[in-house]
């Protein structure tokens, strides 16, 4: 008897979980030392993130705190191809955040506007997040506070940067 498989290049809900859990557990590292994002958003936004990688309609993720308008503490995200590094996650700097804000934004992929406005907003009502629109976050004076990490599954990836702005 003979077996045949075939192997998939799209990523699954499972293994985009995996890598989103990761995601998870840098923003818990953030409510431990400030208090946010909330538990339950940090659960909402890791489904969310699962949802649009597995689905490839995910661009970039972007979660940190901001001041006057300027980013102290940034983690970004940009999803890719798997088979990469598997890093642990954490490693997240403490950042003076006194009267900083918290943010949180999402880009989407080419393959998001290759949808119908209509699928688009039928997409969106599944989502455990519902976003507005919005500017992407500005960093003035932007320094790299480094700890480049790379969550990865057979078939996604997402790498981490940590980015902010002189206090």
């Amino acid at each position: 008897m003979t077996q045949a498989y075939t192997r998939s290049e799209a990523a699954t809900i499972t293994e985009t979980r995996k890598i989103a859990a990761k995601v998870a557990a840098d923003l818990l590292q953030l409510n431990a030392f400030y208090n946010l994002p909330s538990i339950q958003l940090i659960e909402r936004l890791a489904e969310e993130a699962a949802k649009l990688q597995s689905d490839g309609y995910l661009g970039k993720l972007q979660y940190g705190f901001k001041r006057a308008g300027a980013v102290l503490l940034m983690l970004e995200y940009v999803p890719g191809p798997g088979g990469r590094t598997d890093d642990a996650p954490g490693q997240v700097p403490y950042v003076n955040l006194v009267g900083a804000t918290w943010f949180s934004f999402l880009t989407h992929s080419p393959k998001w506007w290759l949808l119908t406005d209509r699928e688009r907003a039928t997409y969106e009502a599944t989502l455990p997040i519902q976003r507005t629109f919005g500017d992407a976050p500005t960093i003035a004076s932007g320094i790299y506070y480094g700890n480049a990490k790379s969550y990865s599954t057979e078939h996604a990836s997402m790498t981490r940067t940590i980015v902010g702005s002189k206090p």
